[in-house]
């Protein structure tokens, strides 16, 4: 194809530069000077576009760079020499398409090669200056265009060729997994703390994953993730998985995650390893992670050390190359990063901060304050996963003091205000609708029915309150009511073997088991009962009664009675005012009667 240009070369000036380059931008050439469209930064690919004036002209080259482990890469990638995807050569008002394609070479000492045809020329990185959308008119001032048009934008800027240099976080120098205990508990506690992996679902009354697995077997990357939340490393009852530690072998060894799953998830990058995101455009995958960093956050909840291996073709790696590449591929703009949170957060500490491949440094105080001004609208599970990165973060810092004190105000704030709300937001039957905090604006569920919806965020609200310890551990009739109406909710006929309900019921069953399971969790003996909301918040006549071991029923509530609703009178002292909750102040106190009654009359 040939364009007629007129007028849109001149002599180069002395003090002009060797030559531009763009990251992450297609060049178009067009009628009296070029279209720039700079596209959004891929993790997956390192691309530039080179401008270098010669004698007769100038030449536009793109290059597109695999960050990839050598091993995947060609011949050519592997000796450092950058082969461009395509190639304009503008000369006298015309624009050639260029069939020899010129090359770089990337040198250790830092320098670039130019290789064209057969001649080399090799400068240094300065001499080449990076624009951006900002100053592309540069090109018009150093008369190599006579107009530029940028046709896309974007947010962010970063430098292709810092993208290419060595690059591993100094994962090993992380304090050992030993030194990141948990914040210290309280002794006075009345509710069990997380479970021991493979006891909790011991529970018999509340229903394992196999209560919902797929009668095909076919579950994915999150799938596992979900399956090593619930059991741990111990046995299961799934007849696909025998144990939770063949499920992480299909995790963290690539002939097994083949065999399960079809085709491989890893891809090896020059900073480490990674798992696939489920549907990549880049690698056209349906095979991967369904949340960025989702299995290295998994691995954090189930305490894996960072040497933990995993064997990818024959090599071995370990989770520390997990946290390398994602270090390397932070940025504060990604899509969802409560799973990257959650992983910093018990991976990096004592370290407040880290620099990723683009050489941009951020710390916890930054990634809080980030999650702090989501919107829980935008995000999965109804937001939910943030608060718990919060969490997560309060108690790294309460160890370690990785923010600011501005940052643990907002925290602190943050955490107090959302707790109230929780309290006061939580349903007469002990369950959370969608709109569990003032800030989630809308009730739908998408495509889950309402006691499905009821069911994920009930579960993961309270996965995320259950560890909590004073001050900010709430009553523990909260907890109580929450685990009971679980257990009804997912014995209920409305759920189905189905793959997409793993993880409300992971989550929901997870923290149910350990509440109810411990010995130390109050089921009142006499005719208490709580209304099951089912979907929209009604009763239907129904109700729960409570037993002294914890087993529930369904009654029949005389017609139009309304059941009563028993609030377990065993608070414990909390540094967050609560106010006032769906019940009041006034079924509280007389709660406290019945149940100085009852415990009277045992």
């Amino acid at each position: 194809m040939v364009v007629a240009w007129s007028g849109l070369w001149c002599v180069q000036s002395y003090s002009a530069p060797v030559g531009y380059y763009l990251g992450w931008a297609e060049i178009i050439p067009v009628d009296r000077g070029i279209q720039v469209s700079f596209n959004p930064i891929d993790c997956n690919v390192c691309s530039l576009a080179v401008i270098l004036p010669q004698k007769n002209g100038v030449l536009i080259a793109h290059f597109d760079v695999p960050l990839i482990a050598s091993e995947d890469e060609t011949a050519g990638a592997q000796e450092n020499e950058i082969v461009a995807r395509k190639a304009d050569f503008i000369t006298e008002g015309r624009v050639l398409k260029r069939s020899d394609s010129p090359s770089l070479v990337l040198l250790k000492e830092g320098g670039l090669r130019w290789i064209d045809n057969c001649s080399k020329r090799s400068f240094n990185r300065p001499e080449l200056t990076l624009l951006t959308a900002d100053s592309l008119d540069r090109l018009i001032g150093s008369g190599l265009f006579e107009g530029v048009e940028v046709t896309r934008r974007r947010t962010t800027e970063a430098d292709p060729f810092k993208v290419l240099e060595s690059f591993r976080t100094s994962a090993l120098d992380i304090p050992p997994d030993a030194e990141m205990s948990r914040p210290e508990e309280d002794d006075g506690a009345d509710l069990a703390q997380p479970s021991e992996q493979g006891k909790g679902w011991e529970y018999k009354d509340i229903p394992t994953l196999a209560r919902i697995w797929p009668t095909n077997n076919n579950v994915g990357v999150s799938g596992l993730c979900h399956v090593l939340l619930f059991y741990g490393l111990g046995p299961t009852d799934l007849p696909s998985f025998r144990s939770g530690e063949s499920a992480l072998k299909a995790l963290t060894d690539e002939a097994a995650a083949v065999k399960t799953f079809g085709t491989s998830p890893f891809i090896r990058t020059r900073n480490g390893l990674r798992y696939l995101l489920s549907n990549d455009p880049v690698f056209d995958s349906d095979v991967g992670e369904v949340h960025r960093d989702q299995c290295l956050a998994t691995f954090a909840a189930l305490d894996l050390p960072l040497v933990t291996p995993l064997h990818v073709q024959s090599r071995s790696y370990s989770i520390s190359d997990l946290l390398s590449e994602a270090v390397a591929n932070f940025d504060l703009h990604e899509k969802e990063p409560a799973w990257t949170a959650m992983a910093l957060a018990k991976y990096l500490p004592p370290k407040k901060e880290w620099v990723n491949r683009f050489r941009e440094r951020t710390t916890f105080s930054q990634l809080a304050r980030l999650l702090l001004r989501l919107d829980p609208n935008s995000q999965s599970c109804a937001g939910t996963h943030i608060f718990q990165a919060l969490v997560k973060t309060d108690q790294a810092d309460r160890r370690y003091s990785i923010l600011d004190s501005e940052t643990r105000k907002q925290l602190d704030s943050y955490l107090t205000a959302t707790l109230r709300q929780v309290v006061q937001r939580q349903q007469p039957d002990g369950g959370w609708s969608k709109q569990w905090c003032d800030r989630i604006n809308n009730d739908k569920t998408g495509v889950m029915t309402p006691v499905e919806y009821r069911i994920l965020v009930t579960g993961h609200l309270l996965e995320v309150l259950n560890p909590l310890v004073a001050p900010q551990r709430l009553p523990n009739a909260i907890y109580a009511r929450a685990a009971e109406w679980l257990e009804q909710a997912l014995n209920s006929k409305e759920i189905r073997p189905h793959g997409s309900l793993l993880c409300p019921f992971t989550h929901a069953a997870r923290s149910a088991q350990e509440i109810l399971a411990s010995e130390n969790t109050l089921h009142l003996a006499f005719g208490h009962s709580l209304p099951i909301a089912w979907g929209e918040g009604r009763s239907e006549g129904r109700s729960v009664a409570f037993h002294a071991v914890g087993r529930t029923k369904l009654m029949e509530t005389p017609s139009g009675k309304s059941p009563s609703v028993a609030i377990l009178s065993t608070p414990r002292s909390s540094g967050v005012d609560l106010g006032e909750t769906h019940q009041g102040n006034k079924q509280n106190h007389a709660n406290k009667k019945r149940t100085k009654y009852e415990e009277t009359n045992q």
